[in-house]
């Protein structure tokens, strides 16, 4: 069975360490810094494993582009990736859900942080 190609977008470098630890056996994972860095390269390399990845995970507060800014342009490039945004703030949940439209994919930066 192939592995999920997921990509995480955080400004944090360390939720992407832990990203690459946490899912790097299970997963084909690769994160990046910015979101704009991300758009310009997911789905531009053919043979990556972001050509057409399957899971795009998005911390929401994040410099020059927010987490559901850039998952709104991942689901109209990508419809059939899961989108799955997280954050230390509360109010974004109704913002989110209707971008995905399911706001079981909405998790607090907290909860991330606790299973680190």
């Amino acid at each position: 069975m192939a592995k999920k190609k997921v990509v995480f977008v955080d400004d944090s470098t360390m939720i992407l360490r832990w990203a690459r630890r946490a899912f790097g056996r299970e997963c084909d994972v690769q994160t990046m810094e910015c979101p704009s860095m991300a758009l310009s390269v997911i789905g531009k390399q053919p043979h990556s494993p972001i050509a057409a990845p399957d899971i795009i995970v998005s911390d929401f507060d994040m410099p020059y582009m927010n987490g559901v800014q850039f998952l709104t342009k991942m689901r109209d490039a990508f419809p059939a990736a899961e989108l799955i945004l997280y954050t230390g703030r509360q109010d974004v949940e109704c913002s989110f859900a209707t971008v995905v439209g399911d706001k079981d994919s909405y998790r607090l930066e907290a909860e991330i942080k606790r299973r680190m």
